[in-house]
């Protein structure tokens, strides 16, 4: 089954903003001591809402419905998003296990 463009451009776009801040969470994590709690509490919240979006896209991958670039670029935000973890856990998140049970098994 074929996505819309504009569901396809949202998928493109929510891996591209995941990726983005996969790349910037070794430099968040130096500063994080310093961050204010409400800085804290404001990417936790936004940090979360990206993870409820990368799970939606977890179950477009898992029934098939997403583009083979889609899929190419979720599987490589999916091995950053799990090699991150340790970092994830120093800022006080964690990788949802309902997101992890829908993520393909790294080979």
């Amino acid at each position: 089954m074929a996505t819309t463009p504009s569901v396809t451009h949202d998928v493109a776009a929510t891996l591209r903003d995941i990726a983005a801040e996969l790349g910037f969470l070794p430099e968040l994590a130096q500063q994080w001591d310093q961050e204010p709690a409400s800085s804290k509490a404001s990417w936790q919240l936004e940090w979360e809402e990206m993870l409820a979006r990368l799970t939606r896209i977890a179950q477009e991958e898992r029934a098939g419905t997403l583009a083979a670039t889609e899929r190419m670029q979720y599987t490589s935000v999916i091995r950053d998003l799990l090699k991150s973890a340790p970092t994830l856990a120093q800022l006080g998140v964690q990788i949802p296990p309902a997101l992890i049970a829908l993520c393909p098994r790294a080979g």
